[in-house]
């Protein structure tokens, strides 16, 4: 390889190396994001599918833990676990019931899902600040 060649190579590989170094912490966040995002939908999805299975068996049904979601994402569900009636209604009165979901290793990534009043009206909340307004909004 010529020496006019190496100088212009080795400019590039530096100005790509730069680039790299800027962008990937925000191409980390948006990952974690999407991550996060993912798991919130299919927590929300497995609270209505439940209730829609209460009242479609006629029978009382009790929420299990969503599957298929991304280990870095944390998933907290309290206590008592949350049962729907025949009718698709809360069983139990401890309302609102809010279920956070957080990326292991951030607090600022943290969305929840909250089970609102006993019929079972149920939002997502996309950081904390919506999440502490879903818990306290009836």
């Amino acid at each position: 390889m010529s020496a006019s060649l190496v100088s212009p190579l080795l400019v590039a590989i530096a100005v790509a190396g730069i680039l790299a170094a800027i962008a990937t912490p925000s191409w980390l966040s948006f990952v974690q994001q999407q991550r996060l995002s993912a798991a919130t939908d299919r927590v929300y999805q497995a609270v209505r599918t439940t209730q829609a299975e209460a009242k479609k068996t006629k029978a009382t049904q009790t929420l299990q833990p969503a599957t298929e979601i991304d280990s870095s994402v944390s998933v907290t569900y309290p206590t008592p676990t949350l049962s729907f009636n025949h009718r698709g209604a809360v069983a139990s009165s401890n309302m609102p019931y809010r279920i956070n979901l957080t990326v292991e290793g951030s607090r600022s990534n943290s969305h929840c899902v909250v089970v609102k009043t006993l019929l079972g009206a149920t939002s997502v909340g996309r950081n904390t600040q919506e999440c502490n307004q879903l818990e306290t909004v009836q």
